[in-house]
Order: structure tokens, then C-alpha cells, then sequence
């Protein structure tokens, strides 16, 4: 460290005091840190580590040595033990792809136990769950992938409120009918499914052609105001495509 060289300096008091003067060591690297000089030679010191004892071999020539490095005397982390486990590394893909129907079309999902063809499950739907049955297992080589998965097999009470759900279903298929009449809809109600916790209601529809293009507005507000859940509409042709 550099010398420290002491100078005077004037302290004003704010509440008028006479003045007052004192020897403040000012080191000219660590103006605004005093005591940074300190620290820094503290670190300094504890930074040090010993160096490995060497030991000198003479050899035939006086001149020549062999240098051979001891091991240090003391060392921060003990030796790993050597261990014979094996370690098991998981697969990349640790799930299958199957497809899944419901009562119109039907979706990929990603399975993450075993399923077989024909099990009742239930899947991650649109902000909720939804039931559906496995119709195939696709290969582990599909290219064919889905972010949503399988959350459970269906137990006996969702199997109670799937069947509830389809009572609900055929009651609420004649007033979809009669709204879409009042409100002059350009297509015909073709069936509705509601998801498996009740809160989005699909409203499958038929068109005559294609190009048809079907204003829902009227339709979606007046149902929403009804039924208090989602309300969603999809064309009979694109589900069978």
C-alpha cells in the first residue's frame, strides 16, 4: 500500500458551533472508502495459499535434478469415494402419444403412464377436464406430439358426472335450437357437448357450404347469459375433415 499521507480538513458545523479541526488520514487510491485499504490487505493475506513441498532428486550430473511435486500437506475437500452404484438415466421421452375421441372428432395427448384402447381418461381440457376414451397408441416413432396430456383414468365419480353431463347435454339441445331460430341464425344447430366440469359449452354446427361464413354473436351472448360458462362454436364439415 501507498503511504498515507494526513491532511487537514474544515468541518462546518450546521448549528454554529466554533470550528473544529482534525487530522483525517485521506490514502490518495481509497478516497471515498477509508477502510478499504484495510480490508483489501486483510483478503490479501487470507488469499495466500502454501505452495507444494518439492522435492529435489539428484541424479548422475550434479547439475541436473528431477523435480517430483509432494502432495499438499492439507486439502479443502476430501477425495471422492469411488462408488460402484449404478446410476439410472431417464429417457428423453418418458411418455407415449395416444389419441383420444370424444363425442365429435378426437385429439392427441401425451400419456404418462400406460394406457390400453378403450380406457376411459381424463385430459386436460380448456381451463379444465374433460373425459374422453383412448381410441389408438401411437408408435414411440410418431411425429405427432401435443402439449396437453392424460391426467387420470376416470374414476366412478366421473363416470356419475359424465352421465350427468350428457342429461344436461340433450336438455339444453332444444333451447340452443329455439335461440339460434329467434336471433335468425344462417345455419343449423347440429348437437352440443359440454366439457366434463360444465364450464365450456360446444356448439356443433352445420353449414351449407364451406364458404358459408356464420355470425355467432347473437347466439354466443345470449347463451353465455344463460349458461354462465364458455361458449364455443365449431363447424360440422372442419371436425370431419
Amino acid at each position: 500500500l501507498r503511504s498515507v499521507s494526513a491532511s487537514p480538513v474544515t468541518i462546518f458545523s450546521p448549528s454554529k458551533h466554533p470550528f473544529m479541526k482534525r487530522m483525517v488520514a485521506v490514502p490518495n487510491r481509497f478516497s471515498f472508502d477509508p477502510y478499504k485499504a484495510a480490508r483489501m490487505q486483510m483478503n490479501a493475506t487470507s488469499s495466500v495459499v502454501p505452495l507444494p513441498a518439492v522435492a529435489a532428486a539428484p541424479t548422475q550430473a550434479t547439475t541436473t535434478f528431477v523435480v517430483n511435486a509432494a502432495a499438499p500437506s492439507t486439502s479443502i475437500l476430501p477425495a471422492p469415494a469411488a462408488s460402484t452404484r449404478s446410476v439410472a438415466v431417464p429417457s428423453m421421452l418418458s411418455f407415449r402419444m395416444v389419441m383420444v375421441c370424444f363425442k365429435h372428432g378426437s385429439a392427441a395427448f401425451r400419456a404418462p403412464f400406460r394406457v390400453s384402447e378403450g380406457d376411459k381418461v381424463i385430459v386436460e381440457g380448456d381451463r379444465g377436464e374433460h373425459i374422453g376414451v383412448v381410441s389408438s397408441v401411437l408408435p414411440s416413432t410418431t411425429a405427432i406430439m401435443s402439449n396437453s396430456k392424460i391426467i387420470r383414468r376416470a374414476t366412478a365419480a366421473d363416470l356419475e358426472a359424465a352421465e350427468v353431463k350428457k342429461d344436461k347435454e340433450f336438455a339444453v339441445m332444444s333451447e340452443v335450437i329455439k335461440i339460434a331460430k329467434e336471433v335468425r341464425l344462417n345455419a343449423a344447430i347440429a348437437d352440443v357437448e359440454f366439457q366434463l366440469d360444465l364450464n365450456k359449452l360446444t356448439i356443433f354446427v352445420e353449414r351449407s357450404s364451406s364458404s358459408t361464413f356464420v355470425d355467432f354473436r347473437k347466439l354466443q351472448r345470449t347463451l353465455f347469459k344463460m349458461f354462465h360458462c364458455r361458449i364455443w362454436f365449431v363447424y360440422m364439415d372442419e371436425v370431419s375433415n
